[in-house]
């Protein structure tokens, strides 16, 4: 079980840095390859914590009464156990707060970039418009473009 929290808490780790890489790629990168590889690796990461989770509920289903009923004999174990769950919360906390900055990042990014391809499609239309206009106008017999002086 110490092993498993062990896994966990390194993986958290990994995490942590890859919502670091995440918010790196929305904020100075015009890349989404980056940003997708980020949520990739996040989701391996994610896997491998549904993983240990799932081996370390049924470990500890085990040995609970075992840990219940001897206490003393386990005090050093529980002890670590308890740190390590402690240090997995905190981390636990910080990604939440990291995803939660990410995804606002994510949002304005994305709706920027929205923004500027509609001004640029408007661009495009105008000028297309206006070429079709100009295309149909015969310079020699538009009086605009005859007036004497």
């Amino acid at each position: 079980m110490l092993d498993s929290l062990e896994k966990k808490k390194r993986i958290l780790v990994d995490i942590v840095a890859a919502n670091a890489k995440q918010a790196k790629a929305l904020k100075e990168d015009d890349d989404e390859g980056a940003f997708m590889k980020c949520v990739e690796q996040k989701q391996r990461l994610i896997d491998e914590l549904t993983r240990l989770d799932i081996g370390f509920q049924s470990s500890f289903d085990r040995v609970k009464e075992e840990l219940s009923n001897n206490k003393d004999k386990y005090h050093d174990a529980i002890l670590k156990l308890k740190e390590l769950i402690t240090e997995i919360t905190a981390l636990s906390a910080q990604i939440e707060a990291g995803e939660k900055r990410n995804r606002n990042l994510a949002t304005t990014v994305f709706s920027n970039k929205r923004k500027a391809s509609a001004a640029v499609k408007r661009s495009v239309k105008a000028a297309s418009d206006y070429y079709k206009v100009m295309s149909k106008i015969d310079p020699q017999t538009d009086k605009r473009f005859n007036q004497s002086k």
